[in-house]
C-alpha cells in the first residue's frame, strides 16, 4: 500500500450483504473461505477515515470496535451511502445517547449525513427506541456534487447507479492533497458522475466488485467492470498509472475469495481489499 503517513483510511469490512462466510450459506466459497481464514474472511462494508470519519455504519460495528480497538465515541460524523440494511444499521446508532454509553465529552453531538430515505430510517428507529431523535444524534441531508468538510478531509457525494428507489451515493474523498474515491454499491458510474470526475486526478481508487469474476451491469460490479471503469478514469484524465486501484465489496456469489484475487488480477495492478487494511490520504 502506498506509504504510511497522511491522514489513514481504514477497510474495517469488505463483504457484501451477507459477509463471507455468509450468515447462513454452505457453499464452496464460504467453506474455501471459513478452512483457509485470514483475510479470506470478510464483514461487511465500513470505513473509517482518521479516527473521526465514518462511512457507512454495518451490522458488524461491534465486531470492528472490538478487532481493532477503536474509540467509536470519538467518531463525530458519519457519512451514509444508501438505506440498505448492510450499509446502515440504524438501531445501533440509538445506543450513542447518553442512557446507553458513558461518554467523556457526554455534549458531543454524532452528525450523520445521508439521503432523505436514510434519514427516514434513522428517525423510524429513534421512534421505536426512544420515540424521536435526541439531541446528541444530529441529521443532515446531503446534496450531490456539494462538499462537506470535517476537519481535514472533505467527503463530496456523488451519483451512485445502484437503487432505484433511492439517491444512492459514493464519496469523492480529498486530504493532505490527496484524493480517494470510495465507490462501493454501484455499477459503471452514472454520466454526470464521470463529468465531474474529468480532469480530477484520483490518488486511490476503491471500486465496487460484488459480483467477483462475473461482470454485472445492475447495481453492482464485477472485476470484468472493474476493468473497464479503470479505463475510462484513465482516458478522462482522472487517473493514471500511478492510481493504486482497490476491488472491494466482495460477495460469495462471486466466487473469489481473499486468496483467489490476485490469480483473478493478473497483471492488472488490481489489489483487493481485506478487513483491516489501510491506505493513506
Amino acid at each position: 500500500m502506498n506509504a504510511k503517513k497522511g491522514i489513514p483510511f481504514k477497510f474495517l469490512g469488505t463483504a457484501a450483504a451477507e459477509g463471507i462466510p455468509a450468515l447462513f450459506c454452505q457453499c464452496e466459497t464460504c467453506r474455501r473461505a471459513a478452512e483457509a481464514g485470514g483475510r479470506n474472511i470478510r464483514g461487511r462494508s465500513g470505513a473509517l477515515i482518521g479516527g473521526r470519519v465514518l462511512i457507512d455504519f454495518p451490522p458488524d460495528m461491534l465486531t470492528y470496535k472490538l478487532r481493532y480497538g477503536l474509540d467509536l465515541a470519538e467518531v463525530s460524523h458519519v457519512f451514509i451511502t444508501h438505506s440498505h440494511i448492510d450499509h446502515l444499521a440504524a438501531n445501533e446508532l440509538c445506543y450513542y445517547h447518553k442512557g446507553y454509553a458513558v461518554r467523556n465529552r457526554p455534549d458531543s453531538v454524532l452528525t450523520v449525513y445521508g439521503n432523505p430515505l436514510v434519514l427516514e430510517v434513522i428517525r423510524e428507529s429513534f421512534r421505536f427506541d426512544m420515540g424521536k431523535v435526541p439531541r446528541c444524534i444530529a441529521l443532515k441531508e446531503i446534496t450531490p456534487f456539494s462538499g462537506i468538510t470535517v476537519g481535514d478531509v472533505t467527503l463530496t457525494p456523488l451519483p451512485a447507479d445502484h437503487d432505484r428507489r433511492e439517491a444512492c451515493v459514493f464519496y469523492l474523498i480529498e486530504g493532505n492533497g490527496r484524493r480517494m474515491l470510495f465507490a462501493n454499491d454501484t455499477t459503471r458510474f452514472p454520466a454526470e458522475t464521470c463529468e465531474y470526475l474529468s480532469g480530477r486526478r484520483l490518488d486511490i481508487v476503491s471500486l465496487d466488485c460484488t459480483t467477483g469474476k462475473f461482470p454485472c451491469r445492475r447495481s453492482h460490479m464485477g472485476f470484468p467492470d472493474n476493468l473497464v471503469v479503470r479505463e475510462k478514469l484513465v482516458a478522462q484524465n482522472s487517473a493514471d498509472g500511478e492510481t493504486l486501484f482497490i476491488s472491494h465489496h466482495f460477495s460469495h456469489n462471486g466466487g473469489i475469495n481473499y486468496d483467489d484475487f490476485a490469480a483473478l488480477a493478473g497483471d492488472s495492478g488490481f489489489v483487493s481489499s481485506w478487513d483491516g487494511m489501510e491506505v493513506f490520504l
